[in-house]
C-alpha cells in the first residue's frame, strides 16, 4: 500500500486560482467520490466563497473580511476532503488522482550501493602514513575505513573510522 500525501498549497493560491482549483476538485470528485459525506459542505463553502469574492471586489473592508473568512472555510473543507480521499483510496494512487487533488510523487527506490573500485594504497607524506583512495561509490553518503596493525592474525583487532571523503 502506497503512502499518499497531498500537495495542496491552497493558502498560497490567489483568489481566482483557489476558486478555479476548488471548482476542478469538486467536478473531479463527482467521478469516484460522489457519495463523499463532506462533498455538500465543500460545495457550500465554495459557493459562499464565490459569492463573497464577487462582493469583495467592490471594496468594502467588511466585505473583504467576509471573503477572507470564507476563503479560510473553503481551504479547511478542501483539507478535510483531501484527508477523506487519502483514507478512502487506501493507497490506490490512481483512485486518489481521480479526485482532482495533487499528490506528491511516489518515492523512488535507491539503487543498490556497490563496492568501491580502483582502490589504491600508497605511502603518505610522512613516515608511518598511508594514503588510501578509491573511485566514488554512487549513492554512498559515507564510508567505513577499517585498519589493523601488521601482521594480520586471527587475534587482530580492527579499528573502524567513519568518513565522507574517498581518500
Amino acid at each position: 500500500m502506497e503512502n499518499l500525501r497531498i500537495t495542496n498549497g491552497f493558502n498560497r493560491l490567489s483568489d481566482a486560482d483557489l476558486e478555479a482549483r476548488a471548482n476542478q476538485i469538486i467536478a473531479d470528485l463527482g467521478i469516484n467520490f460522489s457519495t463523499a459525506p463532506g462533498l455538500p459542505a465543500l460545495t457550500s463553502a465554495r459557493d459562499a466563497y464565490t459569492t463573497a469574492l464577487g462582493q469583495a471586489q467592490e471594496g468594502s473592508t467588511y466585505e473583504k473580511a467576509v471573503k477572507n473568512q470564507m476563503k479560510n472555510e473553503l481551504v479547511n473543507q478542501l483539507h478535510l476532503m483531501g484527508s477523506y480521499v487519502v483514507y478512502m483510496s487506501a493507497g490506490n494512487r490512481l483512485l486518489a488522482l481521480s479526485s482532482g487533488f495533487s499528490f506528491a510523487k511516489a518515492p523512488s527506490t535507491s539503487p543498490e550501493i556497490g563496492k568501491p573500485e580502483n582502490q589504491k594504497l600508497e605511502e603518505g607524506l610522512n613516515a608511518g602514513e598511508l594514503k588510501f583512495s578509491f573511485k566514488k561509490v554512487e549513492g554512498a553518503k559515507s564510508y567505513v575505513y577499517q585498519s589493523t596493525p601488521d601482521p594480520l592474525t586471527g587475534d587482530s583487532t580492527w579499528n573502524s573510522e567513519m568518513g565522507t571523503v574517498r581518500r
